[in-house]
């Protein structure tokens, strides 16, 4: 009898130790961690320098802008289509569509069946396109910044978009992904979209511009990485972390508030133009103040320069020009960061940078 006992205890233990890995240790289980990049160069157009340096990068997959959705008032066009030219592209192919401004304040008023038909006749007619030119495309991607309180009705479009051909999302030939706002992984209602794709993308980067000078933050923070990723690993699908490898320049007027973002000149022309004085440059932490020792760096470094001359239409003298400068320590601290804090449900990271050389 004792004996019975001792194997009864050895087998309710031996149980244990079985439900403590499959709830615990196995969740420790990371996937490698897959290099991707935004690729948002039109026509697609992959040289073999850039080729190189995509291999030097270990890039896996490139996710490459398709064309952007745009709203007549009536239906859902695509406009600015992309064109699929490079014959030295190696990777497997995510199409990406964004959605303009203009769309997203109509969401709300969309006929769902009828628009989500549309989005998706045409994202597989722009598959259709790259695979007669010769790529292999395996996803498309749905880039809509909608405001939080919108989710829901997202997540319901997103629902009706999958519902019109079989090969979109869950285990169809093509996965539906989509980017997520750092904004949206504070609300549960996330989950109704994300259930709806193979994988989100959050993008940690861009968290606030700053309404005023006073407040202007960088592109990115790598101090906001861990937290999120615990927030993605919450959701119902798994997901690729969005990661910054830009800069932008953004004007704010005479009182110091947000006026614009500025495309007019790059840093180096801005700093050699008459019209504009130096005020400061510094390298500036995830808080936009200047950085106090090495480990407090984000990456980036903000100039500053003011307008002493009007523009041609009279107006800007006055006005302060604000570019926030990336540096390798931009991509090298959030990648880091990203690394550090993999979860399982993490399968990579997606580079983002303007298309220029």
């Amino acid at each position: 009898m004792k004996g019975v006992k001792v194997r009864l205890v050895l087998a309710a233990v031996g149980l244990l130790a079985v439900i403590a890995y499959l709830a615990f240790g196995r969740s420790r289980v990371v996937p490698p961690f897959e290099v991707s990049m935004w690729y948002w160069h039109s026509p697609l157009r992959v040289t073999e320098e850039d080729a190189e340096s995509l291999e030097e990068m270990g890039v896996k997959r490139l996710f490459v802008k398709a064309g952007e959705f745009s709203f007549t008032g009536e239906d859902v066009v695509l406009r600015l289509p992309q064109s699929y030219r490079s014959e030295s592209v190696r990777y497997p192919l995510t199409l990406v569509f964004p959605f303009d401004a203009g769309l997203v304040s109509h969401l709300e008023e969309f006929d769902i069946p009828r628009q989500s038909e549309r989005v998706a006749e045409r994202m597989l007619a722009q598959v259709a396109v790259a695979e007669k030119a010769g790529f292999e495309v395996d996803g498309v991607q749905l880039d809509l910044d909608c405001p939080t309180r919108l989710l829901p009705l997202y997540g319901e479009f997103v629902e009706s978009v999958r519902r019109h051909d079989s090969r979109l999302g869950k285990d169809g030939s093509l996965k539906v992904s989509a980017t997520g706002l750092v904004t949206w992984f504070g609300s549960r209602d996330l989950h109704l979209v994300a259930k709806q794709l193979d994988f989100i993308v959050p993008q940690v980067y861009e968290g606030q511009v700053g309404m005023t000078i006073d407040t202007a933050r960088p592109i990115s923070n790598p101090e906001v990485i861990a937290s999120l990723m615990k927030k993605a690993e919450k959701l119902p699908c798994p997901f690729y972390i969005g990661l910054p490898a830009y800069g932008r320049a953004t004007l704010y007027n005479e009182e110091g508030s947000f006026a614009n973002i500025y495309h007019g000149l790059p840093p180096a022309e801005a700093l050699a133009h008459p019209s504009f004085k130096p005020v400061s440059m510094s390298p500036v932490n995830g808080q936009g103040k200047p950085a106090n020792a090495a480990s407090d760096y984000c990456g980036e470094n903000f100039l500053e320069l003011l307008a002493v001359r009007p523009s041609p239409d009279g107006r800007g003298q006055g006005y302060t020009l604000l570019y926030s400068i990336p540096t390798p320590a931009q991509l090298r601290r959030s990648y880091t960061a990203a690394l550090e804090h993999q979860t399982s449900d993490c399968l990579g990271g997606i580079i983002f940078r303007f298309p220029e050389p």
